[in-house]
C-alpha cells in the first residue's frame, strides 16, 4: 500500500471545490479562485538563548 502525504494546498482546493458545488458557483469563478495570485511561505526557526 502506498502512503499518501497530506498537501495543505490540495486539501484547500478540494474544500473550495466542495463549497463551489454546494453554492452552485460558476465553474469559471471556482477555477479562478483555485489559483492563488500570491503565495506566502513560512518557516519556523528555533532561537537559542545565549546566557
Amino acid at each position: 500500500m502506498q502512503e499518501k502525504t497530506l498537501n495543505p494546498f490540495e486539501i484547500a482546493k478540494s474544500q473550495l471545490k466542495m463549497a463551489c458545488d454546494r453554492l452552485s458557483v460558476d465553474p469559471v469563478v471556482c477555477e479562478i479562485l483555485s489559483r492563488p495570485y500570491k503565495v506566502m511561505e513560512v518557516k519556523t526557526v528555533e532561537i537559542s538563548s545565549k546566557k
